[in-house]
């Protein structure tokens, strides 16, 4: 049987065993240091996509950073290269699973039931190194954060930019800034912060022309709340923030260079229910409260 070898930093070897349903290769996170107590070798790779968390040697959940030596890895780093493996063998075998057998992939999805916006939160913890990509258009220049989370009451923040008027508009990257640009509404714009690491808050028009940006010089405080889609996660009082009208027709997050989250708006065929279909995970998230609208059916190919 081979193996597949995952490289974190600090610590010693692990065998994470696949119990041989989900894959048929032995996974090892590999590393040189300490030893590794947060992660053990009792669980296995099967109850980590199951329970989508990490267990320590005494099986208690572990949320947030594992500490592994002097550097840091994330529960979220960890679990992706794990999911990227078991995707090639799910379910006893086979290839990943092909979205457009179960899903419907639409143009966008609509937060628009006042006052019960719906909200999605996600399996995803931002850093430092962490960026943020949405599609998406307003019918008001307002206080619409589409995707973030944020850790405090102070400026502890992780926004995608946004148009805040028909003159300026807002992210945050730990702190909150402000950028002069013209806007319109019911208009789409591609909005970044710090997509890439590229250390920039940029909007784009639907042209693909810059129509304004600004350099990120704050150092993002690692957040304990996942980002959340359609307003933003707030970690001191444990409820997502900011949710308001608006259609969102795609969203990614990157951590340093590297995708990981590529969100598609859709609805499951089998019963109607609209969220976002994951690509790269191959999870479909659906709404804590209420209901999307939707817009109409596309191709799983299109590009808006």
């Amino acid at each position: 049987m081979s193996q597949h070898d995952i490289t974190v930093k600090g610590g010693k070897s692990v065998r994470l065993p696949t119990a041989g349903k989900y894959c048929d290769r032995d996974i090892v996170v590999s590393a040189e240091g300490v030893d590794l107590p947060s992660l053990g070798n009792e669980g296995t790779a099967s109850e980590l996509m199951k329970n989508k968390e990490l267990l320590n040697s005494k099986g208690e959940k572990v949320v947030g950073t594992f500490t592994l030596d002097s550097e840091l890895i994330t529960q979220d780093e960890l679990i992706a290269e794990i999911k990227s493996v078991l995707q090639n063998k799910a379910a006893g075998g086979g290839t990943a699973p092909d979205p457009r057998e179960q899903y419907q992939r639409v143009e966008y999805i609509e937060s628009a039931e006042e006052g019960t916006y719906p909200y999605i939160i996600t399996d995803f913890y931002a850093d430092n190194s962490c960026g943020v990509e949405v599609v998406a258009s307003f019918t008001k220049l307002q206080d619409r954060i589409v995707m973030g989370s944020r850790e405090d009451s102070g400026q502890t923040l992780f926004y995608c930019a946004y148009p805040l008027s028909t003159s300026s508009s807002y992210y945050g990257f730990n702190s909150g800034k402000t950028m002069t640009a013209s806007f319109a509404v019911n208009t789409i714009y591609r909005l970044q912060t710090n997509f890439l690491n590229s250390r920039l808050a940029v909007i784009y028009n639907q042209s693909g022309t810059q129509i304004t940006n600004s350099s990120i010089s704050a150092t993002l405080a690692t957040q304990t709340a996942p980002v959340a889609i359609c307003g933003y996660n707030y970690a001191a009082t444990g409820t997502v923030s900011s949710t308001r009208e608006f259609k969102l027709y795609s969203a990614r997050l990157s951590r340093g260079h590297e995708v990981v989250r590529n969100y598609y708006p859709c609805y499951r065929k089998s019963d109607g229910v609209v969220g976002v279909y994951e690509t790269i995970t191959n999870q479909f998230l659906t709404p804590e409260t209420s209901a999307f609208a939707k817009g109409a059916d596309i191709d799983w190919d299109a590009v808006i």
